[in-house]
């Protein structure tokens, strides 16, 4: 099992750092450094909990996300992508998938293609 997963994946046994399950060794979600964020669509209620929402520290602003993320219906897939899933799925629990670090990756894309 390699040492190093995009930090989204939480299901191969990482160390979780916080409350969504980040492994360790990824580095902190940047945050916009805006006030206020104002949508057609957003309520004047909705704004009132964005606003207070962002003024929260980081670790609890993230711990809401992953809270508010699970109180929605998952999004429904085609049944393309549900295969190809399931094909990732099956290579990575088979040891038959490539994990490749992102910043290493990055830096040989950038060497190949520029910055």
């Amino acid at each position: 099992m390699p040492d190093h997963v995009d930090c989204g994946d939480r299901s191969y046994g990482l160390p979780a750092s916080n409350a969504l399950g980040r492994p360790a060794h990824c580095a902190p979600v940047a945050v916009p450094s805006f006030t206020s964020y104002h949508s057609p669509i957003v309520t004047s209620a909705a704004q009132k909990v964005l606003e207070a929402a962002l003024a929260l520290p980081a670790d609890e602003r993230e711990a809401l996300v992953g809270v508010l993320s699970m109180s929605l219906e998952p999004a429904t897939l085609s049944p393309e992508w549900q295969a190809e899933i399931a094909r990732r799925l099956e290579r990575i629990e088979n040891g038959e998938a490539t994990f490749y670090d992102a910043e290493d990756h990055l830096r040989t894309l950038r060497a190949k293609y520029g910055s």
